[in-house]
């Protein structure tokens, strides 16, 4: 056995490790649009959270992502059969938008959420910048 210390093994290996454990109904693209999501939104989040706002109880990063993978699997419970009626009423595209909503609110209320007052204030006008790609001081930490 190797030990090695969770900030220096960092929180992709373990969400990479988690996309294998989401429910059946979860397809392959399903799973790539996710894995964007991480690389598009995860990295920034984490830089604003944890560096540019006041945390009461300090979070380390692989915290706050694992936060966010247990928020957003509590919420794909109608991707556990694949032959949903919820799942198979919409068309592709919908899908995607719907795991992009979902994920959006995984994150707020996870990485967004360890703060304070002023704190999700602030995360909240960087996360809208984000969206609207009018984030560059944040642009270099997008790994998508």
């Amino acid at each position: 056995m190797v030990y090695v210390q969770p900030d220096l093994l960092g929180w992709r290996p373990v969400m990479t490790s988690w996309l294998s454990t989401l429910p059946a109904g979860v397809t392959n693209a399903h799973k790539a649009c996710i894995t964007s999501l991480f690389d598009w939104l995860v990295p920034p989040a984490l830089r604003v959270a944890t560096k540019m706002l006041r945390q009461p109880q300090a979070m380390q990063d692989i915290n706050l992502v694992v936060s966010l993978m247990r928020l957003l699997t509590a919420h794909l419970d109608d991707f556990a059969d694949p032959a949903s009626e919820a799942l198979r009423e919409l068309s592709d595209a919908q899908q995607a938008a719907w795991l992009q909503c979902l994920f959006l609110f995984a994150l707020v209320w996870s990485v967004g959420g360890c703060t304070d007052d002023e704190g999700r204030r602030t995360f909240d006008r960087h996360l809208r910048k984000l969206l609207a790609n009018q984030a560059d001081e944040l642009a270099c930490y997008i790994t998508g």
